[in-house]
Order: C-alpha cells, then sequence, then structure tokens
C-alpha cells in the first residue's frame, strides 16, 4: 500500500489546480472578459491536468456546424479545416457527440470508424486519439463540444474524466453567458433602432415606489422638439424635466391612466428651450403581474406646426378647403367664408359639390393625377359669379381645394395670391403627415410592447411585418415634412435600481403564491460597485429564495446602511472599518442544513439537488470580494434563511 501515497498525492493536486482554474474562470466570467479568452483558460485548464493531452473546444452554430471556439495547441491547418464541418452520427468525435448529445471515445483515430472522413487529416498531424463531450446549456440544448487529443491510442482515466466534466461545464455556463449578453444586447439596439426611427417624440417614465415619476427613457425626437438633451432628462424626475404650470396637468393624467388602466391622451402646450410647442400627448400604463404600475410609456404628436396652419387657415385671404373621400367638406377656413359667403357651421358635412358647383369628387383619380390646377367660374351665396384660381390635390386622406378670388386682380396679385396659396399648402401637407406619424408612433410601440411578450414564431414574424411597414411608412412622412423645411469597471452606484430591475425580471416567473418585499433604509448612501454585476448577485439571491419557499412563501429583500466600527469576518471575507450598504435576502423556507452552510458558496455546492449547477452562490461570492466587500449567510432548519452581501459605501457628499 506504499505506492498510494504518490498516487494520493497526486489526485490531490489535480484536484487542487482544477479548484484553482475553476476559481479563475468564474471569475473572469463575473468579468466579462471576451469568450475566446475564457474558453482558451478552460482549454489550458485540462491540458495541465491531463495526461499529455491537447484540448479544443468547438462550437455548434444556427446550422448545426462546427465553429472553431478554442484550441491553442493543435496545428491551425488542422482547426481551419474542421472549421464549419457539419455534425453527424459518425462526424468524427466531436460531430458524433454534438449530435448524439452524449460523450464519444476514439481510442484510436487510424480504425475507428467515425474518423474515415477525417483521417488523412489528422494523422499526419500527430493525432491518434480523440474523446469529446458535448456541452449542453441550461435548457438542454448542445452549444459546443469539448475534445482532448492525444498522440498515441488512448483512453481517458478517472482523474481527465473528472477534468474534462469540470470543464464542459464552465464551457456550458461561459458560452450560454456569452450568447445571453449577446441576445441582450442585440435586442436593446433593436429597441433603440425602433425608438430612433419614429419622427414624434417617445419617452418612456418609471414608477417609483410613493408614486414618483422618473424618466427613463427617451427617443431623439424627444431632444430635437423640446431642445433638452437626454442627460437633462433621462434619470431625471418628470417634475424636474417639464414646465412648472405643466406639470400639474400631467400628474393628474398619469395617475388617471394608472387608476383607469387605460390609456389617456390629451392636449397640453409647455414651453421648452426650443420654444413654446403644442402637443398632442398619449400615455398608456404597463402593469406587472402583481397589478402594480411599473412605467408609464407615452408619445408626443407635436401639433405646433398643426395649430400654426389653423390660424393661417382662417386668416388666410384664399379659399382653403380640405373634403373627405366622399368629397364632404371637413374644413371651411375664413377665407371660404369671406370669398363666398357660407358660414363654415353651414358647409361643414356637405358635399363639395352641393356648395361649391362642379363634379363630385373622383378621389381615386385625383390621387393619381397629383395636384390639378385649373380656373374655375364659382357662383357666391349671394349669387355673384367670380373667377377664382383653384389648386385641387390629394394629402394622405384628404382632398385639398386652395381657391383665390383673380377676378379683378392684376398680374402681380395673382402671383402673390400663388405664393400664399402655395406657403398654405406645404404648411397643410406638413401638419397632415404629423397626423399620419401619430398613427405610426402608436403602431411601433405597440408592436414592440408585443414582441417582449411569448409569441408563436409566426406570431413574430407578423410582429416583425408590422414594425417593418410602419416604419417604411415613417421614412415617407418624413419624405413629405422635408419639403417644408464595455468594461464598467466600478463605479459609484445608487443600488436601488438595479435590484429593482432584478425584481422586475424574476417577475414572470415568481409563483403567485410567493410574495416579494422591498424595503429601502431611508438615508440609503451610494456603493462603490458595478451596477450589473449588483444586478446578478440580487438575481442569484433572490431566485434562490423563491426556490426555497417552495412556491408558497415570503421573500424579504432590503437595502440599509450599516457602520462597522472594527474589523469584522463573516461567512467569506473580512471587512475594514467603515460604512456599507447591506443587500440582504431573507426567505421563510427549510432552511440549510448546517453541514452545507460552511461550504454554501464552493463552486458545484448545491441544495437544489439535481436542480441547481452549485454556480450561483460561487458568483455572488466572487462579486462581493471583486467589489472590496463580503456575504455572510445565517440559516437555520425549519426557520429560513438570511444572506447578507456587504459592498463598500461611497463617501457622502459634504454638507
Amino acid at each position: 500500500m506504499k505506492g498510494t501515497a504518490p498516487l494520493e498525492q497526486a489526485a490531490s493536486g489535480v484536484r487542487k489546480s482544477l479548484a484553482a482554474g475553476e476559481v479563475r474562470v468564474l471569475t473572469r466570467l463575473a468579468r466579462r472578459e471576451p469568450l475566446r479568452m475564457i474558453l482558451e483558460d478552460i482549454v489550458g485548464l485540462i491540458e495541465r491536468v491531463s495526461d499529455g493531452g491537447t484540448g479544443s473546444i468547438l462550437l455548434v452554430d444556427g446550422e448545426r456546424r462546427l465553429r472553431h471556439g478554442a484550441a491553442p495547441g493543435l496545428p491551425k491547418a488542422y482547426m481551419d479545416a474542421i472549421d464549419g464541418q457539419p455534425i453527424g452520427p459518425t462526424a468524427g468525435s466531436c460531430g458524433a457527440a454534438a449530435f448524439l448529445n452524449e460523450p464519444v471515445y476514439a481510442e484510436d483515430i487510424a480504425s475507428h470508424p467515425n474518423w474515415e472522413p477525417y483521417r488523412e487529416l489528422a494523422l499526419p498531424n500527430g493525432l491518434r486519439a480523440c474523446w469529446s463531450t458535448p456541452i449542453v446549456d441550461s435548457h438542454g440544448e448542445v452549444v459546443g463540444t469539448f475534445a482532448v487529443y492525444h498522440g498515441e491510442p488512448h483512453l481517458p482515466g478517472p482523474q481527465e474524466l473528472e477534468g474534462v466534466a469540470i470543464a464542459t461545464a464552465l464551457a456550458a455556463l461561459a458560452i450560454e453567458s456569452w450568447r445571453n449578453e449577446r441576445a441582450l444586447r442585440n435586442s436593446r439596439q433593436r429597441y433603440r433602432q425602433m425608438l430612433d426611427a419614429v419622427g414624434d417624440p417617445v419617452f418612456q417614465v418609471e414608477v417609483e415606489e410613493g408614486g414618483t415619476f422618473r424618466f427613463s427613457a427617451i427617443n431623439p425626437a424627444f431632444t430635437q422638439v423640446t431642445g433638452l438633451t437626454e442627460e437633462q432628462v433621462v434619470g431625471k424626475e418628470v417634475r424636474e424635466v417639464l414646465p412648472p404650470d405643466s406639470y400639474p396637468r400631467v400628474e393628474r393624467e398619469y395617475r388617471k391612466a394608472i387608476a383607469t388602466k387605460k390609456p389617456i391622451r390629451w392636449s397640453e402646450v409647455s414651453a421648452y428651450p426650443a420654444g413654446k410647442k403644442v402637443g398632442e400627448v398619449h400615455v398608456a400604463p404597463i402593469f406587472d403581474d402583481e397589478g402594480r404600475c411599473t412605467h408609464l410609456v407615452g408619445a408626443v404628436h407635436d401639433v405646433t406646426l398643426h395649430a400654426e396652419l389653423n390660424s393661417l387657415m382662417d386668416e388666410a385671404r384664399c379659399a382653403i378647403v380640405t373634403a373627405d373621400r366622399d368629397g364632404r367638406i371637413r374644413r371651411w377656413n375664413g377665407g371660404a367664408e369671406a370669398l363666398y359667403g357660407h358660414p363654415s357651421e353651414a358647409v361643414v358635412g356637405r358635399p363639395l359639390a352641393e356648395v361649391l358647383g362642379g363634379e363630385p369628387v373622383d378621389a381615386d383619380a385625383l390621387a393619381q393625377r397629383g395636384m390639378v390646377t385649373s380656373v374655375r367660374e364659382r357662383r357666391t351665396a349671394s349669387g355673384r359669379t367670380l373667377t377664382v384660381e383653384s389648386w385641387t390635390s390629394w394629402v394622405v386622406d384628404s382632398l385639398l381645394l386652395v381657391e383665390v378670388d383673380v377676378t379683378e386682380q392684376n398680374q402681380l396679385a395673382a402671383k402673390l395670391a400663388r405664393a400664399e396659396r402655395l406657403a398654405a399648402q406645404g404648411r397643410l401637407a406638413a401638419g397632415m403627415a404629423h397626423d399620419f406619424n401619430s398613427i405610426l408612433t402608436a403602431i411601433l410601440v405597440n408592436a414592440e410592447l408585443l414582441g417582449e411578450e411569448p409569441l408563436s414564431e409566426a406570431a413574430r414574424e407578423s410582429v416583425g411585418d408590422i414594425i417593418a411597414a410602419a416604419q417604411g411608412a415613417t421614412k415617407l412622412s418624413q419624405r413629405a415634412l422635408s419639403l417644408n423645411v464595455d468594461d464598467a469597471g466600478q463605479q459609484e452606484t445608487d443600488l436601488v435600481q438595479p435590484v429593482r430591475k432584478a425584481l422586475r425580471t424574476l417577475e414572470a416567473t415568481r409563483p403567485p403564491d410567493v410574495a416579494i418585499h422591498l424595503s429601502l433604509d431611508s438615508d440609503l448612501p451610494k456603493a462603490v460597485a458595478d451596477p450589473t454585476d449588483v444586478q446578478q448577485v440580487a438575481l442569484n439571491l433572490v431566485a434562490n429564495a423563491i426556490f426555497a419557499v417552495q412556491g408558497r412563501g415570503t421573500v424579504e429583500v432590503s437595502l440599509e446602511s450599516r457602520r462597522l466600527d472594527e474589523p469584522s469576518a463573516f461567512a467569506v471575507g473580512h471587512l475594514d472599518p467603515g460604512e456599507y450598504v447591506v443587500l440582504s435576502v431573507t426567505d421563510d423556507g427549510a432552511g440549510i442544513p448546517a453541514d452545507l452552510v460552511a461550504n454554501v458558496f464552493e463552486p458545484y455546492v448545491t441544495t437544489k439537488g439535481d436542480g441547481g449547477t452549485g454556480l450561483g452562490l460561487a458568483i455572488v461570492r466572487r462579486c462581493a470580494i471583486g467589489h472590496d466587500g463580503a456575504v455572510d449567510v445565517q440559516s437555520e432548519v425549519g426557520r429560513g434563511t438570511r444572506f447578507e452581501v456587504w459592498l463598500p459605501a461611497a463617501p457622502r457628499p459634504a454638507n
């Protein structure tokens, strides 16, 4: 038995090396380092504990083909030839492992049937054995393969299998994290692009505890119309942004939308740096699963030009008339009243041909012909016959008729009237294009909200078609208008926002009988921490707490300020004296057995049985330590568990 001591020592050394490698990889994951670097680190970890093996990680793309992930020790020519190969039941070791979702061991490439298509590629490069395992994400999807090559016929030993299992789990975590982050980044980019494409101002307001309204997002049109910069709006309370005489009405409408749970529409006049604006405001409330209004989404149709146009139309000396598709009069301006002697209230709704004479309106023909100019004879209410110069066109969904009396005017007067008519028509076209944009704004905003719901693939494609069509229509209306004129690092962070975001994320999966309560210190300082890391910590801890109560119970989440006057040791880490912001998550679940509490922050130690990976609390620990903080846990079987994450407070502003 004397020979077993060196073997045990060697095995212990391998495990220590693997443990150290795990911590290093988890740290790099927490720092969101590039995927290629993390995968190469995982490959190197296995190569250090393998018996002369060379590691490789391949990714499986959307077309079910193998793509190069990391293989620093393999010949480049060999990896280039493998890149892009389809997976299949006999596609070598890696392609077969990905296809079958099970390990494939080729002790000797020279004789293994799976390697017949690739044998002439592998053997000249000194590759004689290859065993591969699939990399599977949390949804059971194969996202890649981990393989170890040898220069001689070889099968893995127990230590190598243990190392490969750890490496495969780490690679799955890295690849899934990278894919999720990329998907989130793409989603945000698409959302931003849609907002940018809308010609009218669009905004999002967060409804905070206590009923405070705070701007959380705006589009470029908002800054253009108001003259305010994004820094002057986003993150500010609504009362700090809007003019003082406008806010009381806005607040009443916001609360009305929340109380009625229906979209609200109103008109307002406000003074901004860009000037006085007249706007038609549309606001819709957004509610969570508990029925609490979390956001208001709104759009403002700038009708300043439209209001000016109405005034201009009434003051214009020429007759300006609009009619619907059936030829019935919609608008009859003061110029028309003066020219023809018919008051507006007497003609609106009547057929244009009945009031002014001539043929009934042919909307389709007019839309195809564009603007029609003519000289006509008109009869006034008093029976006098006038000679008028008439311009008729179809704009968006209305007939536009502009007429000028040229009976006794000379050529100069006719030219001046023509210029006035063109100006009026251009302004009217712009106003109608603005009206059209209002409809497009509602389509785009609601289509985006619908796209965030769980939909079938066919429905999601239909939503995409709606958005694309609305964006195209927006460009057309804007063309009409144009004729008239990643390493975040540590920072000072308000922890309330990332914690709230984490809780909102978990609302979709929270069982109905699990209550989550959030309490906040009234004098909470900022913390020296990365907000994304804090959100991840809150997600892990609250998700664990929800699991712990087994579908029925209460999860208490709190943020408070605490001061340490002397060094204090916790379950992990050692804190210096000073002020800290403490994130606490408490559940009334079954509690953690005493033999697990001491090791609960170690990777792959889990209280969920087969339902957990054991990596969540390891990440919490690394985040806390990485921000010069600590994490503590107290648990009692049958009474519940409490986790506390201590993060250094930022210096308070001098009074």
